[in-house]
């Protein structure tokens, strides 16, 4: 009885490793696509493709399949340092437009998508 108990113990310690590995390797997702830069060059945009079960959904005649790539919109500076992140559907389709302190990004009108996004960014480097 008690080797039964540390043997599921064990068990759900080693899932439960495995399940935290498996979120953290799906989340940081493949880059698709180049960086999209600000007009400044201090940031950029960059879309990931992170794998989700409708993929396995027939796709639309015509291509409509291609468009199939869920995953994170992420805001960095040029140096790398993440600032923001969103997981978008569809994200091949989103609209961006850069302002002066914030980047305006348009989710595609599919469904129940989510509202426009909106990442403050600092006016300078050195703030």
């Amino acid at each position: 009885m008690l080797r039964t108990i540390k043997v599921s113990i064990v068990g759900l310690a080693v899932a439960g490793g495995l399940g935290f590995l498996g979120f953290q390797n799906w989340k940081k997702g493949s880059p698709f696509q180049e960086p999209i830069w600000s007009p400044n060059g201090e940031y950029y945009l960059q879309r990931y493709d992170n794998w989700t079960i409708d993929r396995l959904l027939p796709a639309f005649p015509g291509g409509g399949g291609s468009d199939r790539i869920n995953g994170y919109v992420r805001l960095f500076k040029k140096d790398g340092t993440l600032l923001q992140e969103s997981f978008i559907r569809f994200n091949r389709e989103i609209q961006w437009t850069w302002l002066n302190d914030e980047v305006h990004i348009s989710p595609p009108g599919f469904g129940s998508e989510p509202d426009p996004i909106d990442w403050k960014v600092p006016t300078s480097t050195t703030e």
